[in-house]
């Protein structure tokens, strides 16, 4: 054999090394393999992943005729790892064959019984999207690559989630919560710039100490995981007279210590913005046992001669008392 064929063989052996490397698994196609099928193969990127994929490998994995052509990118893609094959689709509620246009979203669970969303509208960027879970609605805004990710609590063991934009588009996603019983929570939402804040006490704590929850002081998920108290959401930063907030505070009811009382209050400013108006908003609750009780909130706020100071909602969500401070 000349000089010419040999080498001629030697690339047609490597190129067989390659491609059966790369569908055998990562216990057959060690990297020594991989790095030596690389070097003499000419190679072609792949379209769905940029993993370098040899010409025949690409020519091996053309889809046979009853499947689209627009699932080839799916069959060939790589891990990170370049050794698998896997499909582009794996990240739940996410599919590379939506319209360009076509929001998507996924759900999954997340520590403290949250749910941890992800959205992806290319075609709605800086756009706000109003966000509804089990009575529960806020607004968000997707930032400048039309996407959005965040983490809220779960109200409901169905975890179902719906997105709303504007002009009427919509997507729905949804995860399995195993680990919400043994919350209680509750939720206060209004919409504006009404401005209302959460505070939760515990344990007697007085403003300031360390059980005292609030929105300068929210407490992370991790808390209640670690049952030793409660933890506060900010839920909704559109801006605008039509904007929806929520905030929402969790407490582990079945595992935290049996003499650590909670006390939940609402409170809002008296100020140039609010004083003189009817402020309107609801109060939500979600039991140990998963049942919901919501209660419409209709507030008068003082005339606007009145200076400084706060409305308090004390016991909100027992019995509706207002105190002036």
């Amino acid at each position: 054999m000349n000089t010419r064929n040999r080498v001629f063989a030697v690339i047609a052996i490597s190129g067989i090394v390659y491609a059966v490397g790369q569908f055998m698994g990562d216990g057959y196609a060690t990297a020594g393999h991989l790095q030596s099928a690389r070097a003499v193969v000419p190679q072609t990127p792949s379209l769905a992943s940029g993993v370098p994929l040899p010409p025949a490998v690409l020519a091996d994995l053309a889809p046979p005729p009853d499947i689209p052509p627009a699932l080839s990118p799916r069959l060939i893609a790589l891990n990170d790892t370049g050794s698998v094959p896997r499909l582009l689709s794996d990240a739940p509620g996410f599919s590379p064959l939506a319209p360009r246009c076509a929001p998507q979203a996924s759900a999954l669970p997340s520590d403290g019984a949250m749910i941890a969303l992800s959205l992806r509208a290319l075609c709605h960027a800086h756009a706000p999207v109003q966000i509804s879970h089990a009575g529960m609605r806020f607004s968000e805004t997707l930032d400048e690559n039309g996407s959005l990710a965040l983490v809220m609590p779960a109200l409901e063991s169905a975890g179902e989630v719906t997105f709303r934009f504007l002009d009427g588009t919509e997507v729905v996603t949804k995860t399995e919560m195993f680990t919400l019983a043994g919350y209680r929570r509750s939720v206060l939402q209004w919409s504006g710039d009404a401005g209302f804040r959460l505070n939760a006490f515990e344990g007697g704590a007085a403003y300031g100490q360390d059980g005292h929850v609030s929105p300068q002081m929210p407490r992370d998920p991790q808390t209640g995981v670690a049952a030793t108290g409660g933890f506060l959401t900010l839920l909704g930063s559109a801006t605008g007279a039509d904007a929806l907030h929520a905030q929402v505070y969790s407490f582990p009811a079945d595992r935290a210590p049996a003499d650590l009382d909670v006390r939940v209050e609402a409170e809002v400013d008296v100020s140039a913005t609010t004083c003189g108006r009817t402020l309107a908003a609801q109060a939500l609750v979600m039991n140990e046992d998963g049942s919901r009780q919501m209660l419409p909130v209709s507030l008068p706020m003082p005339v606007c001669d009145t200076s400084g100071g706060f409305i308090s909602l004390k016991n909100l969500f027992d019995d509706l008392t207002f105190a002036q401070n």
